[in-house]
């Protein structure tokens, strides 16, 4: 599995590569298999996009940053939320689905809750505001959410994971592989939740938030 830190893209971009053509015929060719393989599940949080015959809402991650290897041993499944902790500065579309979000993404530290974890609660979230009795529950867990990128801000002057992105980008790659981000997570803004939110509901339309009630203990 691949770590799981704030990171970015710091190898070629498929944009700036004249072989990408190649390199991208050879991922597409192998995806299927890799998203087979892995159940169709979200390798660091588990949620599960069945795909076989129809579309899934899992990426394909390149484990060591280079889409030349597309070796299935480099390659595993990954939710949106968690494939996006890997191009922090990344505001444009790539092969295999990564939209570009970094302008709708902050920095919190949460060392208490997992990247997974956080990223599960965001769906939840989204999934929540679509019903009227759970909507003011979710946007009040959001605003404490909240609270956490403004330590952020006052600790490290910003809490816009492009800033971030861009001091990533000029450390030597001694410093990178000794970045201090541990307790940071990623904060995805009110849109994106509202989107992934969406994805919770046709990948498991038995959880809608009406049905939540029924459950409590």
């Amino acid at each position: 599995m691949a770590e799981q830190r704030l990171g970015i893209k710091r190898k070629t971009h498929r944009r700036e590569d004249a072989r990408a053509s190649l390199a991208d015929a050879e991922f597409s060719a192998i995806r299927k298999s890799v998203l087979r393989s892995h159940g169709w599940r979200c390798a660091v949080c588990g949620w599960k996009s069945e795909g076989e015959d129809g579309p899934t809402h899992l990426q394909v991650h390149h484990i060591d940053d280079d889409h030349h290897n597309n070796q299935e041993s480099n390659l595993e499944p990954l939710c949106p939320l968690d494939h996006a902790y890997h191009h922090l500065g990344c505001d444009a579309p790539s092969h295999g689905g990564h939209v570009g979000w970094a302008s709708q993404m902050r920095v919190a530290y949460l060392p208490g809750l997992s990247p997974a974890d956080l990223n599960l609660l965001h769906m939840a979230l989204g999934a929540a505001l679509a019903d009227p009795s759970t909507a003011p529950v979710a946007q009040a867990i959001y605003r404490l959410l909240e609270v956490s990128t403004l330590v952020v801000k006052d600790g490290w002057g910003s809490h816009k994971a492009k800033d971030f992105a861009a001091a990533m980008e000029r450390m030597t790659p001694e410093q990178y592989a000794h970045r201090k981000v541990d307790d940071l997570r990623v904060l995805y803004d009110w849109p994106i939740v509202q989107q992934m939110g969406e994805v919770w509901k046709k990948d498991y339309p038995m959880l809608s938030a009406r049905s939540w009630a029924q459950h409590k203990r």
